[in-house]
């Protein structure tokens, strides 16, 4: 058997696929992820799930440090602790250590320095106090 014969199966899959792609084109405002047409470009979605890491590695080094120094559970640092984890891992999923990854990674790790300083420096009280008892 040749290609050009129909029992073959090439050469009648190499003239239908001349004029696929012209019909399976990507509507205009869609991206293809994939396989997967999405209405939202990824690098959007990996800049939302960034500063989500962001928040949740701030959260993290506060809970870390009341860990540290209060004694408050573990439970609460380690459910900080996934929470980044997976959403910096969602991020470097898709293209690795990209511009975009690393940038979040940096900004991820910043904002966890950040919690772990600013809950360990002492809080003072607001309120004023005019008339104390000596």
């Amino acid at each position: 058997m040749t290609a050009a014969q129909p029992g073959c199966g090439g050469g009648a899959l190499q003239g239908a696929a001349a004029s696929v792609p012209a019909t399976l084109a990507i509507p205009a405002g869609l991206v293809d992820i994939g396989g997967v047409r999405s209405p939202v470009p990824i690098q959007f979605l990996r800049v939302l799930l960034g500063l989500l890491a962001m928040f949740f590695a701030y959260a993290l080094g506060r809970a870390a440090t009341r860990l540290h120094n209060a004694g408050q559970p573990m439970a609460r640092a380690l459910t900080w602790l996934l929470r980044t984890v997976v959403s910096l891992g969602a991020i470097l999923w898709t293209r690795g250590f990209d511009p975009i990854g690393m940038a979040m990674l940096a900004l991820a790790g910043a904002s966890l320095a950040a919690g772990i300083y600013l809950e360990s420096r002492p809080h003072h009280s607001d309120e004023i106090h005019l008339f104390t008892d000596q």
